[in-house]
């Protein structure tokens, strides 16, 4: 099925300001159940599943890759200016590459836990050695959207404009060195390190997460809301 006609499931509750939440790889937009709550109202909360992955539909094996994750989020955002992006693992890589590409149109990126790429090609094929080990043993194909293949995110780091915000889980050893460097390069960015949280703490602290992003985009955005 090509990339254009698949279809993707996409939730929408409330209205104001848009908010993109996307998932990480096997993953769902239920991971954001606990978030919509709280952000909405006063936002339009819109929250997604990925190709392959809950709701939506599935694709050719041979057609999972980052083309059609970043693909995907295009469509989902669509033609909406000024959106707020919150992403999660290979969904924060997925903002970050989309407010690096389109400073004019995000208001503001949180990043959950998110990797930024790599430069290194050895550490490159590695990390997607990893994912396609992962695939192959789960009989998921869709799982292949976490592939990496360049280094633009790493290298435009610093070219994201908008306030910025990255949480990270102080037990999420393989992401804790990923923040760092996020943080050295994001200008302006606020880090949160959340005690006690591993990679999935989107779904394990939904709540506590949540009210943080709120502050953070009222502080950054709308005043008090």
């Amino acid at each position: 099925m090509a990339e254009s006609t698949l279809h993707l499931n996409i939730e929408t509750t409330g209205t104001g300001p848009t908010i993109v939440l996307s998932h990480g790889v096997g993953s769902s937009a239920e991971v954001w159940n606990g978030w919509v709550p709280v952000l909405s109202p006063p936002y339009r909360v819109v929250a997604w599943d990925q190709p392959g992955h809950g709701l939506s539909d599935h694709a050719v094996p041979e057609a999972y890759g980052p083309k059609l994750a970043y693909e995907s989020l295009n469509r989902v955002v669509g033609d909406s200016d000024e959106v707020i992006l919150v992403g999660h693992s290979l969904g924060g890589y997925l903002s970050a590459r989309f407010a690096i590409v389109n400073p004019t149109r995000v208001r503001a990126l949180v990043l959950v836990a998110t990797g930024p790429g790599f430069r290194n090609p050895e550490a490159l094929e590695k990390w997607n050695s990893s994912v396609r080990r992962g695939a192959e043993k789960q009989g998921r194909p869709q799982t292949l959207v976490g592939l990496h293949e360049d280094s633009y995110v790493i290298d435009h780091l610093a070219d994201i404009t908008c306030p910025t915000m990255v949480l990270v889980g102080s037990e999420d050893a393989a992401f804790l060195g990923a923040t760092d460097y996020i943080e050295k390069k994001v200008p302006g960015i606020i880090r949160c390190t959340i005690e006690g949280a591993g990679h999935v703490m989107p779904e394990t602290h939904s709540s506590e997460l949540a009210h943080i992003v709120k502050h953070f985009l009222g502080e950054a955005l709308l005043g008090n809301l």
